[in-house]
């Protein structure tokens, strides 16, 4: 857990297993009082099967009143959904009066649970996402925007706006949002073109050895 810390400039590459803990996660499972990730990759892959409903993330479990920012997300996220609800995304699991902003997800997310989402889920105070990107593959997603306010973030090449409306972008106008970002990282992304006999499009990813 953090509590009034940061943790920066940080690539964590790890296969976790989470059996016994209710918030689960690559970097911390509970941060608060003003705490930051910044600048950090998590290359995971993550299995939660703890039975009593969880928080879970690859970077952060619960997230109060803190600060994530220039995160990627890579690997995959398996949530089990056995007993109760667990709130599931690529970056944060569930927020609470948190900032998270110039993050990308890639990681893929299998759930089951109706508290599904690409970067953060937001159940009680507000949270706000700027300048993030998923574009991982989902089994599922919803779209918790009543707690949250979003500024130019993009969801599988459709940008949400804060009046919960969907407005489909070019893959121009991906490339130029990514360039304006100015990752660290950014140099390992890799574009494949997509098609079949109804649908153009591009699949995006992180390559990490780059």
């Amino acid at each position: 857990n953090l509590l009034g810390s940061t943790i920066q400039n940080l690539t964590i590459v790890a296969n976790i297993e989470n059996s016994t803990s209710p918030n689960c996660s690559g970097f911390a499972n509970f941060i608060t009082a003003s705490s930051k990730i910044v600048n950090c990759i998590a290359n995971i892959t993550l299995k939660n099967n703890y039975e009593k409903g969880s928080f879970f993330g690859a970077f952060v479990g619960f997230s109060e009143n803190s600060t994530i920012s220039n995160c990627i997300s890579i690997g995959e996220l398996n949530n089990i959904e056995t007993a109760a609800q667990s709130f599931c995304a690529g970056i944060v699991g569930n927020s609470n009066n948190s900032q998270i902003s110039n993050c990308i997800n890639f990681a893929t997310i299998n759930s089951t649970s109706d508290f599904t989402t690409g970067i953060t889920y937001c159940s009680t105070e507000n949270t706000s996402i700027t300048n993030c990107l998923n574009v991982g593959n989902m089994s599922r997603a919803d779209y918790p925007l009543s707690n949250i306010s979003t500024s130019n973030c993009y969801f599988n090449n459709s940008i949400i706006q804060s009046e919960n409306e969907n407005a489909e972008i070019t893959d121009e106008a991906m490339l130029k949002y990514m360039d304006n970002m100015n990752y660290p990282f950014l140099e390992g992304l890799e574009k494949t073109t997509v098609s079949d006999d109804e649908y153009i499009g591009y699949k995006y990813s992180y390559n990490v050895d780059h």
